[in-house]
C-alpha cells in the first residue's frame, strides 16, 4: 500500500516536468494512510524497496534517519504529559498535542478521538524515492508507540502527510524510471 503510493506519486512528479534546485517536483501533495493491523506487510515490503528495488540499504539509510524520529517521539511524549501538567487534566483529546522541527518533518500534531487516533505530518519537503516510504512508515510506529505509552486504546491510527515539496532528484532519473519500469522508447509507463 505505501511503496504503491509512492511509485504512483514518482508518477505525478515525473508528468509534471517541473523542474528546480536540481529535482523533478510537485508542490502541495497530500497522502493519507489508515493503520487497522501492525503493517507488518507494509514493514517487509518498504524493507524490500530500499534493500532491492532502489539497492540503498534499509539498516543504513534508518541508522542515518533514526534519531531525529526519535526526536519527534519523545517530544510527543513530552508535550502530551506537559500538557497534562500544566491545564491540570488526564484528558487526551487535546489539540495543544504538536511539536515542531527544523528538518524536513518540520511538525507533527495528533488527535486522539474516540477509537480513531490522528496523526498529522506536515512535511517542508521530502525527497519522494529515497525517504518518503521511510518517513511514513516511521511516523505510524511513532503513533503506535506514543498511543502505547500512553496506553490509549485505538481501533485505527489515520496518517496524513502534507507535503510542500515532493520531489525525487535529476540525479536518481534513471533509477526512478527504473522503479516505474519506465519504457525509454515510447516514453510511457509500463
Amino acid at each position: 500500500m505505501i511503496i504503491d503510493e509512492v511509485k504512483n506519486i514518482l508518477k505525478e512528479i515525473s508528468k509534471s516536468h517541473t523542474k528546480i534546485n536540481g529535482t523533478m517536483e510537485i508542490q502541495n501533495k497530500i497522502v493519507s494512510f489508515t493503520s487497522t493491523t501492525d503493517f507488518n506487510d507494509n514493514d517487509k515490503k518498504i524493507v524490500d524497496y530500499y534493500d532491492n528495488t532502489i539497492m540503498e540499504t534499509w539498516t543504513k539509510r534508518h541508522n542515518m534517519e533514526k534519531d531525529h524520529y526519535l526526536f519527534l517521539e519523545y517530544a510527543l511524549k513530552h508535550k502530551i504529559k506537559e500538557v497534562q501538567y500544566f491545564f491540570k487534566t488526564e484528558d487526551i483529546t487535546s489539540r495543544k498535542f504538536i511539536v515542531f522541527s527544523g528538518d524536513c518533518i518540520n511538525c507533527i500534531d495528533m488527535l486522539f478521538r474516540g477509537n480513531i487516533v490522528y496523526i498529522n505530518v506536515f512535511m517542508r519537503s521530502s525527497d519522494c524515492l529515497r525517504l518518503l516510504p521511510m518517513d511514513i512508515i516511521e511516523c505510524i510506529r511513532i503513533a503506535k508507540n506514543v498511543c502505547n505509552y500512553f496506553c490509549y486504546k485505538h481501533d485505527k491510527i489515520v496518517a496524513t502527510f502534507f507535503i510542500t515539496s515532493c520531489h525525487y532528484y535529476l540525479s536518481d532519473t534513471e533509477l526512478v524510471r527504473s522503479v516505474l519500469k519506465w519504457n525509454l522508447k515510447s516514453k510511457q509507463m509500463l
